[in-house]
């Protein structure tokens, strides 16, 4: 399986040469695929059909989690744009930070539908 791979808040010069050594080990409990599921579930559940997840990338940070994009579609012009992303916890399949997300994806689809078509 390809999958891109995010390194988060690293420290690099702003040019020259960079010398970046990577070594770290986790277990994936949740496959990309599975938090793609996952996320795509919680918004038909708890957002709206108006939203789909696209596929992850591994982002190495503090934490490593799968991001997963979601994005705002509409049923006359299909894929509208990208309303954010969400993270989805390697090991635990925990998505983080819902709380504050959802109103996130609203505003952002709000702003999208401004540019839309009409039917």
């Amino acid at each position: 399986m390809n999958t891109t791979v995010i390194l988060d808040a690293i420290d690099l010069p702003e040019s020259g040469p960079a010398d970046l050594n990577l070594s770290r080990s986790f277990t994936i409990g949740v496959s990309a695929i599975q938090a793609q599921r996952k996320v795509n579930g919680w918004l038909r559940d708890e957002v709206s059909m108006s939203f789909i997840a696209e596929s992850p990338s591994l982002v190495i940070g503090a934490r490593i989690v799968w991001r997963v994009p979601i994005a705002f579609t509409a049923s006359h012009v299909g894929r509208v744009g990208l309303a954010g992303t969400v993270d989805v916890d390697v090991t635990s399949g925990e998505i983080v930070g819902l709380a504050q997300f959802k109103a996130h994806l609203f505003a952002a689809a709000r702003k999208m539908a401004e540019n839309l078509p009409p039917f």
